[in-house]
């Protein structure tokens, strides 16, 4: 592949007499000068799923600002990330390029080469100012995609991120960054290239005050900066708003991303937003929602951690909706075209036209995650889609309808010329040669382990290939023409040789499809590492999986003696406590969360949940009454007084 470049050029000349231009040098400015080129603002949120915006059909979603941005733009039901990890996609984002065209294929071990040019060159080569706000140290200048920005505004400490312990040296909050972006952008005459970048959706999730689902909370918290941002900057700027991937949130057993190429964790919200924005609004054909395989979970509705888990309907809102498959490495290509340029050498096209109206192509899209390759020892995984079918490969194949099937849990049958032909563009796609890790200095892996990810490598050769399975991951068997599992004994040992994350994240992995083999990891685990709260917690999980409440609550008691305050913990105990029928335990731990929090809604709505499991209608009705003063639209509240009124209390 040629190196990117950009050109001034306009958007409709033909490709062959483009490239003659571009060779010989007559590739000059368009029919605007620079300071008439439109303002462009890039915003990516790490790790949202697209279906928990209200845009894209989510119920229970409190994102105003995103779905103003999509009543006034172009919202894209059908992107997909190019690779579900957050320094691999943002690579793709802006170099117009897919993971093995620019070389990074992991947070960990990998920075992007000097030779691989980024939009942010060719903006400010024709006479954009270009500015980078990042909000995760995962995005470092040091990673390689400060390239071309004028300011890139990261932040972090070396000295401090070397110590990291927690999360919060490794993180801005997203209003802090928006600040200071803006703070860039009130300096700057136009024409402006910004770009902001969101971390607050990545786990842990911290709920609101209010409670509730703690991964919606983080959603609305990333919603209200990107509203602080696009209220200063206005209306004419080109405002493209992208996910870099989504969260698994237990689907197929995974909690978060980068195992598996689900549906939920690749594809992405995007919406782009042209100057002065687009009048009208448009609805698509709603489907489902589909409700998730109750194998995937081991609880349904509210998880342990709080985590609502019911479906949602896919029936996207805008005032244009695109139903076409598109890529994140479509991301370049746009941005060029709003800016009069052209992209030559991206391995994607412009959504202009589809933006404005004009019919849109259908291609293949392609994904991509060797995470577990590097981490693990086991087979990467491979996804190709169009606009009806998806095959995956991770080793074993799946072939399956996006629209009938969107969770790739049944075969589909026939549409061979379909297969054929996507299996032979999946194939082309992988026969390009992939980059290797690097080891990682100390700095790095303190900042990328303080924020959850993985730092160090599985040498090949040291898992043995019946481990090189995701097909065994989380909930579900291995797929067929998968490797059958070996004995327990043998992945102990292979586990007894990897670093504690490691250990803890394969023990996590297993605790549905082998929780005897999980349990042997995870009490070894906390044998030897009796201070990680994260293997305490899946050990507690793992225990009341069980059944066995008195083993789960004990080491509850440890993760409560190590952190006395874990959100997580708390909503597990009560989940235990509850289950195990011990009301008035339940009590005693929720009177206790709202002493320290007393105007939460979600404490509040578990003490009326278990003075009703009691009988005790007087109390529930006392606390209906004490929430609805705080919060007198609550949906579950208002339910709760219909009941009350029903059983004639007033």
């Amino acid at each position: 592949m040629t190196a990117s470049k950009a050109r001034p050029l306009g958007r409709r000349m033909p490709g062959p007499l483009l490239v003659l231009l571009a060779v010989i040098g007559l590739a000059g400015p368009g029919s605007g000068a620079a300071a008439e080129r439109p303002d462009l603002v890039l915003v990516t949120l790490d790790t949202l799923r697209a279906d928990r915006i209200g845009a894209y059909g989510d119920p229970l979603a409190r994102t105003p600002a995103l779905d103003a941005l999509a009543a006034r733009g172009a919202l894209f039901r059908e992107a997909t990330t190019p690779i579900p990890l957050t320094l691999p996609a943002h690579a793709s984002i802006l170099s117009g390029r897919y993971p093995r065209s620019h070389g990074v294929l992991d947070n960990a071990g990998f920075a992007l080469d000097a030779s691989v040019p980024l939009v942010a060159e060719s903006l400010r080569d024709a006479g954009y100012a270009t500015g980078a706000f990042v909000s995760a140290y995962v995005l470092d200048g040091s990673k390689g995609l400060a390239r071309g920005f004028e300011t890139y505004d990261d932040g972090f400490d070396a000295e401090a991120i070397t110590k990291a312990t927690r999360r919060g040296l490794a993180e801005h909050p997203g209003s802090e960054v928006v600040a200071r972006a803006l703070d860039w952008w009130r300096t700057r005459s136009g024409p402006r290239f910004l770009w902001v970048h969101l971390f607050e959706a990545h786990r842990p999730y911290v709920p609101g005050p209010e409670g509730g689902d703690p991964y919606r909370a983080e959603v609305a918290r990333v919603d209200a900066a990107v509203a602080m941002l696009v209220d200063a900057i206005g209306a004419e700027p080109v405002v493209v708003v992208a996910a870099d991937h989504g969260e698994a949130l237990w689907d197929e057993g995974e909690l978060e991303h980068g195992l598996l190429l689900t549906r939920s964790v690749v594809r992405v919200p995007l919406v782009i937003r042209p100057p002065g924005g687009i009048e009208g609004r448009a609805s698509a054909p709603a489907r489902g929602p589909h409700p998730r395989p109750a194998a995937w979970v081991p609880f349904a509705g509210i998880g342990p951690d709080g985590l609502v888990l019911d479906a949602v309907p896919d029936a996207p809102r805008a005032a244009r909706v695109i139903e076409t498959p598109v890529s994140l490495v479509d991301l370049v290509p746009t941005l060029l075209d709003f800016a009069g340029l052209v992209c030559v050498g991206c391995e994607g096209r412009s959504l202009r036209g589809a933006v404005e109206g004009r019919e849109l192509e259908a291609l293949p899209v392609f994904s991509e995650t060797h995470y577990a390759t590097h981490h693990f020892g086991w087979a990467p995984a491979y996804l190709v889609r169009d606009a009806a079918h998806r095959l995956l490969r991770d080793p074993a194949e799946r072939w399956t309808g996006v629209v009938s099937d969107p969770w790739a849990q049944r075969p589909l049958e026939g549409e061979d010329d379909a297969r054929a032909r996507l299996a032979d563009q999946l194939d082309r796609f992988m026969a390009r040669e992939v980059s290797v890790p690097r080891e990682v200095d100390a700095e790095t892996r303190a900042g990328l382990e303080a924020l959850g990810y993985l730092a160090t490598f599985v040498t090949a050769g040291e898992v043995d290939p019946g481990e090189r399975t995701p097909g065994t991951v989380g909930a579900h068997a291995p797929r067929s023409g998968a490797s059958p599992p070996r004995e327990p004994t043998k992945r102990a040992r292979v586990a007894e040789r990897m670093p504690l994350l490691h250990r803890l994240f394969l023990a996590q992995a297993r605790m549905r499809s082998e929780p005897v083999h999980a349990k042997g990891l995870l009490d070894e685990l906390v044998r030897d590492a009796p201070d990680l709260v994260p293997a305490w917690l899946s050990l507690a999980q793992l225990r009341a999986n069980a059944g066995d409440a008195d083993a789960a609550l004990a080491a509850l008691d440890e993760t409560d003696r190590l952190a006395p305050d874990h959100e997580e913990a708390a909503f597990l105990r009560l989940a235990v406590l509850r289950g195990a029928g011990r009301i008035g335990a339940a009590l005693a731990l929720v009177g206790s969360r709202r002493g320290q929090d007393p105007d939460s809604l979600f404490w509040i709505r578990q003490e009326i949940d278990l003075h009703a499991r009691r009988g005790d209608v007087a109390s529930v009705a006392r606390l209906v009454a004490e929430g609805s003063e705080r919060a007198p639209g609550d949906p579950y509240l208002l339910r709760m007084r219909t009941l009350l009124r029903d059983a004639g209390r007033r």
